[in-house]
């Protein structure tokens, strides 16, 4: 079988690229840890929004007192 990667790019531009047999392990296992990676950035980046949200509350609240 041929395997072929599929890359993304904006734009809706995509790159394909052809692996051998023995890279598709290590290609799976790089797409595991990017997902993983992505979705913890994903994670955070909510939290911060979060926190900004809190500290926007919370700096009207003490307008509202003064």
């Amino acid at each position: 079988p041929l395997w072929v990667l599929n890359v993304g790019y904006p734009g809706g531009k995509t790159r394909q690229v052809s692996l051998r047999p023995e890279q598709v392990p290590q290609v799976r296992q790089a797409l595991d840890r990017y997902q993983q990676v992505k979705e913890t950035l994903e994670a955070i980046s909510e939290l911060n929004q979060y926190l900004v949200r809190l500290d926007r509350e919370e700096s009207k609240d003490l307008e509202r007192q003064s």
